[in-house]
Parts: structure tokens; sequence; C-alpha cells
């Protein structure tokens, strides 16, 4: 129960840090002169270091398995990449 509440509130944190980040960048000239894609790929930069430091708090290990679940969620990234 206690990991559930732990790993909504990181991707609350996460995905509200990238948020805050992409707002900041429409609001500034960067965006304005910018393409779409280097605004998007600034604000997904300031969510990794966050991301980095609670793959060091949330307890697990990496198994066999990981690769399976992680590959389709790199394939539906790049779909959305690829579809934007």
């Amino acid at each position: 129960m206690l990991i559930s509440v732990l790993l909504a509130g990181t991707s609350a944190l996460v995905w509200g840090t990238d948020d805050f980040c992409g707002g900041k960048a429409v609001q500034g000239a960067a965006s304005v002169r910018g393409h779409c894609y280097s605004v998007t790929v600034v604000s997904q930069l300031c969510a990794i270091p966050m991301i980095a430091a609670f793959l060091l708090l949330v307890p697990g290990r990496l198994g066999v398995s990981a690769p399976g679940w992680g590959a389709p969620a790199g394939i539906a990234g790049l779909f959305g990449i690829v579809l934007l």
C-alpha cells in the first residue's frame, strides 16, 4: 500500500516538474523562436534528475522481465514523437 502511494506521488512530482518547465519555455522567447521539438526536449530533460533520484529510493531489482516492460513504453514514446 505504501509503495503505491510513493509511486503515485513520484509520478505527480515528475509530471508536475515537466509541465512547469514546459510552461516556462512557452512563456519565454525560446519557444517563440525555437522549434516545438527543442522545447519538448528541454522540458523532458528537466525531469531526468528527479527520475534518477527516485530510482535510487524505490526498492526493486533489475530482472530479465524488465526490458519486456520497458521496451513497449519506449516504443509508445517513439510513436508519440513520430506522430506529433
